[in-house]
């Protein structure tokens, strides 16, 4: 709930710049003043090897905290430097299990029926008919509802 794990953030040596190089992440490219350095603790996940870039798991001290920088991870799209890094939720064993699970259904929906939009929404596979670019007054067609598909 009040952890997040972040990967593909560059790895070098010593805890301190791991807190440094997530506090710039968050300054630059999530939550510009928003989130104070002192509201979470961070540190890498596994043991160092010199061809992977370990993920850091961040630790908020509430949720709110969290969230904010969950509901603006689509910022690092437009970070030169951090387009590179993702931000997900701190998940159980059993929970990423059951991601990968959404996953593969969700890459499966995609290759049977390429002609229809899917997104993975509330532990379910969904599927509408791709929305047209511009229309009329932003008035969009009744055969474009949502059909949720339960995995």
């Amino acid at each position: 709930d009040r952890c997040v794990v972040v990967f593909g953030l560059p790895e070098e040596e010593g805890d301190e710049y791991v807190g440094n190089n997530v506090g710039t992440l968050f300054n630059e490219a999530v939550s510009p003043r928003s989130i104070d350095r002192k509201s979470y603790s961070c540190h890498r996940i596994g043991k160092q090897r010199s061809d992977i870039v370990r993920p850091v798991r961040v630790c908020f001290s509430d949720r709110m905290s969290a969230n904010t920088v969950l509901c603006s991870k689509g910022n690092l799209k437009t970070s030169e430097r951090f387009k590179k890094v993702f931000i997900s939720p701190d998940r159980t064993p059993a929970e990423r299990e059951e991601r990968r699970k959404l996953v593969l259904a969700l890459k499966d929906k995609i290759n049977t029926e390429p002609h229809m939009f899917h997104y993975l929404k509330d532990g379910k596979v969904c599927s509408r008919e791709h929305l047209p670019r511009h229309k009329a007054h932003g008035q969009l067609d009744d055969s474009q509802s949502d059909v949720s598909l339960e995995y």
